[in-house]
């Protein structure tokens, strides 16, 4: 611990130290580097919340055990926010920062760094001074004043958030919870999310037994962006802390977050009712940490003249059960085989169905004419095995991947290129053929006793270099210096380079020397319309149609509504646009081929993770030259495909192919993720 730079994490008070190392008569605070990822806070809160609580029960002082209490519990409840905050995959890379600056109406840590009180500490480089260095301006902005509009935040130009202190206050009446509700429990976006502290007191002259202190409230889902609570908050503060306040509190949350029946996300009634129902399942959980806090014995010094804790009513009790706190249960199901003899979806009143579902009949072995009686099970709702489901539950299942390497196997890797439009006009593959392996290749080791055997182009298509899923208007490899720019987007393949084993081949790609000339590009359809380039202006062999759908006589209808005729009352003319994002297809094996040429090259076998073999047989052929018996696909599984492997995964098995057919060796390709995505 100590005090935290960009990319660190400390807790200290007034001078960096580490929690509970400083005066418990003031607050300690937790500072998180700007740089700091949601996977490394969430395990630092873990040991800084195991750390506290074991100087809290080792402390000779009962008000230092009750200071290292309120820090516990703060961090605490972020670290059970983050549990259920993304992916593991997510939180190693993103940051609390980063989070907080792309200020998402439903991020579940903004609300509760916003109820918490917690402070964005900015900084940027100002003008130059006397001796001629920068210096650095630094401003401080609370959490709950940073989020100006829907994704817009109080940055200035030029500024980035440094770090962010979170108060931990040494209270032992001091209590926190984070709240979520959504679909499933892990890795999904929140309905409604929030985040509920607040600091309690005895009453004294108030009369109330315990009162609110201080409180913060806040929500994501509500609105725009995260909302912080003013009325409930007022509704609180000052008041005594008692069931009988509830009302007001719920109050003041429906004039905080009067979210419109025309909200978008819709659910606004579920949405409105989201909040006070956290509210409640905190006054709950509250009363009983409550409890628990005052029973402990020399945790909280004269504890005879502290007032009991409001009382909750039995059949209220389990409200306090969070599922953001709560453990999750060990996930588990069962399935019976074989089937009994009844029960099933549809069991109950045999009739024509079920007498005539081959699943609901048995056969009458030894019966007179091989008669055959209705089952007593019904036919939907059989259990019944997915004919590879040991294979796959053990591991033996075996994808392209993980097929036995033929004698003589070369490992291929893509090149790919660079920019978006551009003539391809030089490819150089020496440095990647001189990548052989040898004593004295400085880069030996990174090829893992390898060598770099060729890199295939263009040049090596036997058949046709033009496919394409619908319009041929793609190119197994990029001509060089062609007549029109063969570059259209960045990531398009250009050669391939084959290696003895794929860290050969993968230095060899990246070794590939490419020059281009770079041309304008049209990256968006009002592009395309405003430079009129149109599939319709394609030379051969690309093919183009136009798809339209009719239904009745559109010309007499548009010449009515021209005309002012008699069908222009009844008319109705619909016309708009309609934009929609891109999407990568996660499955979880990536695009992977296998090519065999046999009877010495003059038939080939394609192992491929494909939902097209077919499409992937006669693209084969085309590009080999072979006709198309010759040519067999095999697709036994595949690792997930969700269409994504449809037709996109036909050009990474013919890269392999073209390689396959000029050495008459078998060719492996499996893409990275990152460059199959």
């Amino acid at each position: 611990a100590g005090a935290a730079a960009d990319g660190g994490l400390s807790a200290f008070d007034e001078s960096p130290g580490s929690i509970g190392e400083g005066d418990t008569g003031r607050d300690l605070c937790l500072v998180v580097g700007g740089a700091v990822t949601l996977g490394r806070l969430e395990h630092f809160l873990a040991e800084a919340e195991t750390r506290a609580l074991k100087r809290q029960a080792g402390s000779g002082s009962s008000k230092r055990a009750a200071g290292l209490l309120g820090a516990s519990r703060t961090c605490a409840a972020l670290r059970h926010m983050l549990r259920w905050f993304a992916s593991n995959q997510i939180r190693a890379g993103a940051s609390l920062a980063g989070n907080l600056a792309t200020a998402s109406p439903i991020s579940d840590m903004n609300p509760m760094l916003s109820c918490l009180g917690a402070v964005a500490n900015l900084c940027r480089l100002g003008p130059g001074g006397p001796d001629g260095k920068a210096e650095i301006q630094e401003r401080k902005v609370p959490v709950r004043e940073f989020f100006l509009g829907y994704r817009k935040v109080a940055l200035e130009a030029g500024e980035v958030i440094r770090s962010i202190s979170i108060p931990l206050p040494n209270s032992p009446f001091f209590f926190v919870q984070p709240y979520k509700q959504a679909r499933r429990r892990e890795d999904d976006i929140s309905i409604v999310t929030g985040g509920i502290a607040l600091l309690l007191k005895p009453g004294g002259s108030s009369g109330a037994a315990w009162e609110v202190a201080s409180a913060g409230l806040a929500f994501g889902g509500m609105g725009p962006t995260t909302v912080f609570c003013a009325k409930a908050r007022a509704a609180l503060e000052g008041k005594p802390f008692e069931a009988a306040g509830l009302r007001e509190v719920f109050r003041g949350l429906g004039e905080d977050m009067p979210l419109p029946d025309t909200v978008p996300g819709g659910q606004p009634e579920y949405r409105r009712a989201l909040p006070p129902s956290f509210f409640f399942k905190f006054f709950v959980q509250t009363c009983q940490d409550l409890s628990a806090t005052l029973a402990a014995p020399g945790l909280v010094s004269s504890q005879s003249t502290l007032p009991p804790p409001p009382l909750v009513a039995p059949r209220d009790a389990s409200a306090a059960q969070n599922f953001v706190t709560s453990p999750k249960p060990l996930s588990q199901g069962s399935q019976t085989f074989p089937a009994g003899e009844s029960g099933g979806l549809t069991a109950g009143d045999p009739g024509t169905h079920d007498a005539l579902s081959p699943s609901a009949i048995e056969s009458t072995v030894g019966g007179q004419g091989g008669q055959s009686k209705p089952s007593k099970r019904a036919p939907v709702g059989e259990p019944v095995k997915h004919m590879a489901s040991e294979k796959q539950v053990s591991g033996v299942a075996e994808y392209v991947d993980d097929m036995p390497e033929p004698p003589g196997c070369l490992h291929a890797a893509l090149v790919l290129s660079t920019v978006p439009h551009a003539w391809l006009r030089k490819l150089d593959p020496t440095p990647a053929l001189a990548l052989n392996g040898g004593k004295d290749d400085a880069s030996c080791s990174l090829l893992g006793g390898g060598r770099v055997v060729d890199v295939v182009t263009a040049e090596d298509v036997h058949g046709t270099n033009h496919i394409g899923a619908v319009i041929k208007d793609e190119e197994v490899f990029a001509t060089l210096n062609g007549p029109k720019p063969s570059i259209t987007c960045v990531g398009q393949v250009i050669a391939v380079c084959l290696g003895t084993n794929l860290r050969a081949a993968q230095a060899g790609a990246r070794a590939v020397k490419v020059e281009y000339e770079e041309v304008a590009a049209v990256l968006s359809i009002d592009d395309a319309v405003e430079q009129k380039s149109l599939y319709s202006q394609l030379p051969p062999p690309a093919l183009s149609t136009a798809h339209e759908i009719e239904s009745g006589d559109v010309e007499a209808a548009k010449q009515a509504a021209d005309s002012g005729g008699v069908l222009d009352k009844d008319l109705v003319v619909v016309s708009g646009e309609m934009r929609v994002g891109g999407q990568e297809h996660f499955y979880l094996e990536p695009n992977a081929s296998l090519c065999v040429p046999t009877e010495g090259g003059d038939e080939l076998t394609v192992y491929s993770s494909t939902q097209n073999p077919t499409k992937t047989q006669n693209f084969a052929a085309m590009v080999t030259g072979l006709p198309a018996h010759k040519v067999v696909c095999r697709m036994r599984r595949m690792g997930g495909g969700f269409g994504g492997k449809e037709t996109r995964s036909v050009f990474v098995a013919l890269t392999a192919a073209v390689a396959a057919q000029k050495h008459g060796r078998p060719v492996k390709i499996t893409l990275d993720r990152d460059v199959d995505m």
